[in-house]
């Protein structure tokens, strides 16, 4: 089994807080283990990135491949409602636009 561990993160460029997280949870490295995987889900750990930078391209195109269709559910599950978030904020702007013009008469 290959281990991961906080150092072989930092030498691929891994963000420090996601470093910090893993170095807590797994301080002597961690194996590649359905369990670890899912831990690392529940840690808000970025298994995007840890996919991206430790599968081979080969790997990795079977990942896209396999992934693919569950994020194309996933954007379109979310684009009305990121619509919206973007129309409250336009709103929300044009409202405190409006309210500090006139602050300023």
């Amino acid at each position: 089994m290959t281990l991961i561990t906080s150092e072989w993160l930092r030498k691929k460029h891994a963000c420090a807080q996601q470093v910090a997280v893993f170095e807590r949870e797994w301080p002597d490295g961690a194996e590649i283990t359905e369990a670890n995987v899912l831990r690392a889900l529940t840690l808000n750990l970025d298994i995007v990135w840890f996919a991206a930078v430790y599968l081979q391209p080969s790997a990795w195109a079977a990942y896209e491949k396999a992934t693919a269709s569950a994020g194309a559910a996933y954007k379109e599950a979310i684009a009305s409602a990121w619509a919206a978030y973007k129309e409250a904020i336009a709103r929300c702007l044009i409202g405190l636009t409006c309210a500090s013009a006139s602050r300023r008469e």
